[in-house]
């Protein structure tokens, strides 16, 4: 179900998460006059197997993508075939259900002579939907990631249509498809995500609102796509964002969700393209697939208030950082002891970002922030061509792909064993983080297995159901906290350094600090809960760890910890490790690990190589 948004009003029937592409062609028109011949020439020409047809209805390979979707004319027994024939039936019979279907109707009349005038004004929701939510431009929106929030760990894609309403003005509005998670019951969370299903939301509103929301309270950044669309592929757009309105949606975390939905409804301009489709897509992969079809006309991004910070923090002198605080703070802002082009322009920015910044945490009044501005206008109006340009820096899409799949040995135990693992939504701490802040990993249902050819024994090391890590690094001015959280299923070493497998939840919070954008020191303590069949015991893991990028694309990454109570110990467990990953190109690493443990009383380690491959 969605809403629809307008000033003054609430407009409940429709939504699209995304955006789709077409052209169709008439050269097969027939002059049929009754359903049954326009229903026998649709199967003559099988009609109903085109790709178009197919993307109206929401199918992909003939299925529906979602089940429960309540428009389909079929749904005791759909077809793509019978869904068309019942269309046909209805736009003759039935001139009230005809504003249900508008991109339906339009598609039909390309290609079949209806021998009668077919048009839906009388449509009174219809029209006014189409007077209200202009189309001459077509952006996709990708809002970063918020690895705080389970349902925009990912971050999120939606649409935005600009123009000029029926009242002359210039009007934007955001559509996009969601889902309301609340609470802190995070496997609760997942498993309606993952397995029922939630209910799904559809929303055209403002697209202030929405970037406010995204810049101001969720802090993300907002990447503006337009794309290059002809205006009959703008329509189509339009007209599957009408059917797909009106109707409960299931939103799937994994296979229905604002990527699915919007990848769907792109793919349509590149029919050749729906088949292959992923089922399992994240927000990123969509920005992908529209800049690898060259679909986007221009770039545009929006940072948020600390994103930018941090930007400028890290390309001006620490000396220009301070004074430039204390300016603000003291009101008495000035560029007289910075004499570089590059640097002036950079200050002038960092005075905009952190005099906002300051206003709202209240380390300045108003009257500050106002006779701050009021210098800062001054100050851009002695640079006739101030113009920062940010769009390049840490870009979202350097990231590598969000699965990954990858084989390797492994030794344990003075044991060779066959590694492999795999996890459909990822990012692993091996990565390259160059293009966001901080050393973020998120991992979703990461399964890991091992074989040993040997003695023909095959066992799970661990699934890992849901991880996700933030290291912020820790700033004097926006300061940054380390937080984690993570359960599933992993061995955890019993006082004789035997691995069992447990069942675990553990949360951590400590600080990360950057020496530059190359190397990174940590401290952090993890407290957590384990079970297995025999006792549940609670455990802490205090750990101070460093990573450093070296040339050729490898990154190191060493931890040491302590761990008590595990598996109710009661010696300490000491562990120490090492990590080397190699970024062969954009979605291949090659990774090797060093692992020893240890307590008072015995030692072992633990060794291997992976070839890792990310889609």
């Amino acid at each position: 179900m969605y809403h629809l948004l307008f000033k003054g009003s609430l407009f409940a029937s429709f939504f699209i998460c995304n955006f789709s592409v077409y052209a169709l062609s008439s050269n097969v028109t027939s002059s049929v006059k009754d359903t049954s011949e326009l229903v026998e020439h649709s199967k003559k020409t099988v009609l109903f197997e085109h790709p178009i047809w197919q993307a109206i209805l929401h199918v992909k390979n003939g299925q529906p993508i979602n089940s429960n979707y309540d428009r389909y004319l079929s749904a005791n027994s759909f077809s793509v075939e019978k869904e068309m024939a019942l269309t046909l039936e209805l736009i003759l019979n039935d001139k009230q259900s005809q504003c249900n279907y508008p991109a339906r109707i339009n598609f039909l009349k390309e290609f079949l002579d209806f021998n009668e005038t077919i048009d839906l004004s009388h449509c009174d929701s219809y029209q006014e939907y189409l007077q209200k939510v202009p189309i001459t431009d077509i952006y996709l929106i990708y809002a970063s990631e918020n690895v705080m929030n389970a349902s925009s760990m990912l971050g999120h894609i939606m649409l935005r249509m600009d123009g000029i309403n029926d009242k002359g003005l210039n009007v934007s509005h955001g559509i996009t498809f969601f889902t309301e998670l609340e609470g802190f019951n995070i496997p609760k969370i997942l498993y309606d995500s993952l397995v029922t299903g939630k209910k799904g939301i559809f929303q055209i509103a403002p697209y202030s609102d929405f970037v406010n929301n995204y810049l101001n309270i969720e802090l993300r950044n907002v990447w503006e796509y337009k794309l290059s669309l002809s205006d009959i592929q703008k329509k189509l757009i339009r007209d599957i964002a009408w059917e797909l309105g009106s109707t409960d949606l299931s939103y799937f975390f994994h296979t229905y969700n604002c990527a699915t939905v919007t990848q769907l409804l792109i793919a349509s301009s590149l029919p050749e393209k729906i088949p292959t489709l992923q089922s399992w897509l994240t927000p990123l992969d969509v920005v992908h697939f529209v800049e690898e079809n060259n679909l986007v006309e221009k770039t545009n991004l929006i940072p948020s208030e600390e994103w930018e910070l941090r930007a400028l923090i890290d390309n001006l002198p620490q000396e220009v950082i301070a004074k430039a605080i204390q300016s603000v703070h003291s009101a008495n802002i000035d560029l007289r002891t910075i004499y570089s082009e590059r640097d002036k322009l950079l200050t002038i920015a960092f005075y905009k970002a952190y005099n906002k910044f300051s206003v709202r945490k209240n380390l300045i009044n108003n009257d500050v922030y106002e006779s701050n501005n009021v210098k800062i206008e001054q100050l851009m109006t002695r640079l006739p061509n101030f113009q920062l340009e940010v769009s390049d820096y840490k870009m979202p899409t350097a990231a590598s792909p969000d699965g990954q799949v990858a084989v390797g040995w492994r030794n344990e135990n003075k044991k060779d064993w066959l590694s492999i693992n795999l996890f459909p939504v990822a990012s692993h701490q091996g990565d390259n983080k160059k293009h966001v802040f901080g050393e973020t990993t998120l991992t979703l249902a990461s399964l890991d297995i091992l074989y040993n050819p040997e003695s023909n024994n095959i066992k799970l090391d661990n699934f890992i159901a849901y991880s996700m890590h933030s290291m912020i690094p820790y700033d004097n001015t926006l300061k940054g906290y380390s937080t984690g959280f993570r359960f599933g299923l992993e061995r955890h070493h019993d006082v004789k350094l035997n691995k069992k497998l447990n069942a675990f939840i553990e949360g951590k919070l400590g600080f990360t600090y950057e020496f530059s954008q190359d190397i990174g020191v940590y401290a952090e303590t993890a407290l957590g809960i384990g079970s297995d069949s025999n006792s549940t015991y609670l455990y802490t893991t205090p750990q101070l760890g460093a990573y450093v990028y070296l040339i050729g694309d490898i990154k190191l990454h060493v931890q040491n910890s302590i761990s008590f109570n595990k598996q109710k110990s009661d010696l300490a467990l000491n562990t120490s490790s090492l990590f080397l990953d190699w970024q062969i190109k954009r979605d291949l690493y090659l990774s090797a690990d060093y692992i020893k443990y240890w307590n008072s009383i015995k030692s072992t380690k633990s060794y291997g190589m992976r070839l890792r491959y990310r889609f």
